[in-house]
């Protein structure tokens, strides 16, 4: 979630900055009002006043926007879905609104729109990484392994060192039965992490499925010394 509002707190810096959409916004005190909350982290505050700022202006797009930031950080994620999409409306080639948006669609399991929202975000913008990881993450919820590993890969051409992004490798890989292209992004996790419990059971099970019992039961033992009570599971049953 943390990571999640950061993104979120930068594609609002982004959009505020650009120019096409500073519009009235200088004039109406009320969003600067709300700004300066935003600025304090006061997220109530800020959604009163960006409230008032629309009451005067139904056409200030910044003020739906980053009333819609703020409902997002305080978990209003409805109230925060319906802002996005009158930023959408109003300007729909708003490509950080779609990734919002779609974000708050996967937080509500609603995966197909999520894909849809990040779909357009990419076919307006197609050099934002984290919206190619938005969307392998839905991608894997959905099944669509190729997809997600696809994605994961072009999130690493733009940030190598992403652990999300190996991550989600890994585990696509893993169910197009690529092991050795799960066990390289596993490998690196590791490298990382090397006292991640879940890394190493996740592996574990990656060389379970490809034939090396060995290994596999090398990784159980090493994730279950780090507490992880579904990797003595593993090794009780496939380990002698």
């Amino acid at each position: 979630m943390k990571s999640f509002k950061y993104i979120v707190f930068v594609f609002s810096v982004l959009f505020l900055l650009s120019s096409k959409y500073a519009v009235s916004q200088s004039d109406n005190m009320d969003y600067k009002l709300g700004m300066v909350k935003v600025l304090s982290n006061d997220n109530y505050e800020a959604i009163k006043y960006f409230g008032l700022a629309i009451k005067k202006d139904k056409d200030l797009v910044l003020a739906y926007y980053q009333r819609g930031v703020c409902y997002t950080k305080v978990g209003e994620t409805e109230k925060a879905i319906q802002d996005f999409s009158v930023v959408i409306k109003k300007t729909p080639n708003n490509y950080q609104a779609y990734t919002n948006r779609g974000q708050l669609y996967y937080r509500t399991s609603e995966y197909r729109k999520a894909k849809e929202d990040f779909d357009k975000s990419i076919s307006l913008k197609d050099d934002n990484a984290y919206t190619y990881l938005y969307r392998s993450n839905v991608s894997i919820k959905l099944r669509s392994y190729n997809d997600a590993l696809k994605d994961a890969d072009k999130v690493l051409s733009y940030l190598p060192s992403h652990k999300g992004a190996h991550k989600n490798a890994a585990i696509s890989a893993t169910e197009l039965k690529k092991y050795k292209i799960a066990l390289s992004h596993y490998d690196y996790l590791l490298v990382q992490s090397p006292d991640n419990a879940n890394y190493y059971a996740l592996r574990g099970k990656v060389y379970l499925k490809s034939g090396n019992n060995a290994a596999a039961c090398k990784d159980f033992k090493q994730s279950s010394a780090l507490g992880s009570g579904e990797a003595k599971f593993d090794m009780e049953n496939n380990c002698k």
